[in-house]
């Protein structure tokens, strides 16, 4: 038996110029310096700040199915502190490249790399913006029906 197609992916493939892009992008995030737990935290932080209700419940769902620490999941979810004051310097930095649309302080950059991060890295979150910021927007002009494995990761912008 196959399991189904996410109500997202669905939808991208509506348009396959998109979803190639999509799957490419993902492809090429993979290959980044961030391990599985970093790159789901730049792509639940995109995800918050451009208020994807299905792409954070999405999101919300594979942290929690890989044992992330609840506290670090709302953390992300409300825009938060995270425990870990590495992840919570790579959210912030990412929260600010967001914001800032690909501008970011001298202060993110400096926190970045004062937990760790490299200079290389901090040009890599620039593709997990770009990779979910395409799935984002796919979304929010042909909204996915929320898939009902996510339903209890509903999400609703603050």
């Amino acid at each position: 038996m196959s399991e189904a197609v996410p109500n997202l992916m669905a939808r991208l493939q509506e348009t396959p110029a998109v979803a190639r892009a999509f799957f490419a992008m993902k492809e090429i995030f993979d290959q980044t310096s961030f391990d599985a737990r970093e790159r789901e935290i730049i792509t639940t932080v995109v995800s918050v700040e451009h208020r994807c209700r299905y792409c954070v419940a999405f999101h919300s769902a594979h942290l929690a199915n890989s044992d992330e620490d609840p506290v670090t999941i709302a953390a992300l979810r409300g825009g938060g502190r995270l425990p870990d004051a590495r992840l919570d310097a790579l959210a912030g930095y990412v929260r600010a490249l967001v914001r800032g649309r690909g501008t970011v302080g001298p202060g993110d950059l400096a926190a970045l790399r004062s937990s760790g991060y490299t200079d290389a890295q901090a040009r890599e979150a620039v593709i997990g913006v770009a990779f979910m910021t395409l799935s984002n927007y796919t979304n929010h002009l042909a909204p996915a029906a929320l898939d009902e494995s996510l339903w209890p990761f509903g999400w609703s912008p603050a």
